[in-house]
């Protein structure tokens, strides 16, 4: 893997690697717990991305938040390939998902997996 998080986060756009945006993340692994109680949340991306190679087996918190996924919470745009979620949730938000919270746009997903 070439980026890791392994330390617990917590704030209203909170991801393993990135809180929001447009960059492209590769083979990158998170095992921090992920807290948010606002916005969006996800093990690699709060929000957005062009997210392949990644894996999420951090556990995320996300009371009352919008948007919660394994990998990115809110998909807009986002392309996701190859990824996995391992990361249990322990609270639950309006639209949580094993890859993706919710999608909508132009968000693109290939080759998956959540367990």
């Amino acid at each position: 893997m070439y980026c890791t998080n392994n330390a617990e986060l917590s704030g209203a756009y909170v991801g393993g690697i990135m809180a929001q945006g447009a960059a492209t993340i590769t083979n990158c692994l998170n095992t921090g717990r992920i807290n948010c109680s606002d916005e969006y949340a996800g093990g690699i991306s709060g929000s957005g991305g062009n997210i392949s190679t990644c894996m999420n087996i951090g556990e995320i918190s996300a009371t009352g938040t919008k948007k919660a996924g394994g990998i990115v919470g809110n998909a807009e745009s986002a392309t996701v390939t190859n990824c996995a979620n391992y990361g249990a949730f322990t609270s639950f938000s309006s639209n949580m998902g094993g890859i993706a919270g919710f999608s909508y746009g132009n968000g693109t997903f290939s080759h998956n997996v959540s367990a």
